[in-house]
């Protein structure tokens, strides 16, 4: 009696154990679908986007070697949304932000490779500042 009782006890805490791994384990689908809606997101609200593929890239990094295609997409993505966020906060005169946000698209581009962000960022940044600089001084 006594070792069915056991018995029965573990394989009741082993099922529980089990569901709640899965109940938390998120999915290559649940991966895809925020990468989806970070592309969607992409003409519309660039932050928004921006989130939603580093928030698909999080998942798919969890997932290993299962979510590899969506972690690579993601990432392939971030550092033009980034440039192009980091621009229209140029155009809006919002200095301070730009610049943290081009020094963003230039860490995502050294990241996955792509040499056409990173040089522009490089080549942008520094007359950021200088412009910034140039700003406070005749202020």
């Amino acid at each position: 009696m006594n070792r069915l009782f056991k018995t029965v006890v573990l394989g009741i805490f082993l099922f529980w154990g089990t569901a709640f791994q899965w109940a938390g384990a998120q999915t290559l689908e649940e991966a895809t679908n925020t990468y989806n809606q970070g592309v969607a997101l992409a003409s519309t609200d660039l932050p928004g986007a921006i989130a939603a593929l580093q928030q698909a890239a999080d998942i798919a990094r969890k997932l290993g070697d299962e979510g590899t295609e969506i972690l690579n997409l993601s990432q392939q993505q971030m550092p033009a949304l980034q440039y192009n966020y980091a621009t229209s906060l140029y155009k809006e005169k919002k200095m301070d932000e730009a610049i943290t946000n081009f020094e963003l698209a230039y860490e995502y581009a050294d990241n996955v490779g792509d040499e056409g962000i990173k040089a522009k960022t490089a080549d942008l940044i520094p007359k950021l500042y200088r412009a910034k600089g140039n700003g406070e001084y005749k202020a």
